[in-house]
């Protein structure tokens, strides 16, 4: 059925849930995963320095945060699938999380994706859609999404 499935993680915990959740299904199933966190730059970064030059430095700076971020959340996730039996993959990206999402699971010839219902957007995910909505929709490979 499964061989290969996405789980992105944001460091929500509907996130941790869906992990959990996979986890648990994908043992069964003896399948390996790919353990993606995305970051959205736009949400994340706010230069506010008024010169052009203090703004790079400003981004250079968020940056090296934002990759601490990333690097932070998939330590998590490690730690809670220290023990899973099967292959996992771990991956990183910034962009449109939704948008990220489905060029992993595409790139990593992902045959599933398992998505929390919610993650740490809840703003954005009111005006624009939520990203599980988004993977759904546009996912050539079907999505469960955990509550």
């Amino acid at each position: 059925m499964f061989k290969k499935v996405l789980v992105p993680v944001d460091g929500s915990a509907h996130a941790w849930h869906a992990l959990a959740k996979a986890s648990e299904l994908c043992k069964k199933l003896e399948c390996e995963l790919v353990v993606c966190t995305i970051l959205d730059v736009f949400q994340e970064i706010t230069p506010i320095a008024p010169l052009a030059y203090a703004m790079e430095i400003e981004r250079r700076e968020e940056k090296h945060e934002l990759d601490k971020k990333c690097a932070h959340i998939l330590a998590q996730a490690k730690d809670k699938l220290k023990d899973y039996p099967f292959p996992v993959e771990y991956v990183e990206s910034t962009g449109d999380p939704a948008e990220e999402i489905l060029v992993f699971a595409e790139t990593k010839h992902c045959d599933g994706i398992i998505i929390g219902s919610r993650g740490l957007g809840i703003l954005e995910g009111f005006l624009l859609g939520s990203v599980s909505t988004a993977v759904a929709k546009d996912a050539k490979v079907p999505v469960l999404i955990v509550k």
